[in-house]
């Protein structure tokens, strides 16, 4: 990995900000999905999560 990060490594570093956006999809609870008018609310963005994916678990490549 070292090599190819080397390869392909800008000139000069970066010094500005930067700006990172994940989007996280998960799989639908069963508890909504079996549920025909809880489906329709989670689709329509009427039902929200509630509770909140944890970063660590998120961010590792499958």
């Amino acid at each position: 990995m070292r090599l190819v990060a080397s390869q392909v490594a800008p000139d000069a570093l970066i010094t500005e900000e930067i700006r990172l956006s994940i989007d996280v999809y998960r799989k639908m609870p069963k508890a909504i999905s079996n549920s025909k008018k809880k489906l329709q609310q989670a689709l329509s963005g009427e039902l929200r999560p509630t509770t909140k994916p944890r970063h660590r678990q998120s961010s590792k490549r499958h």
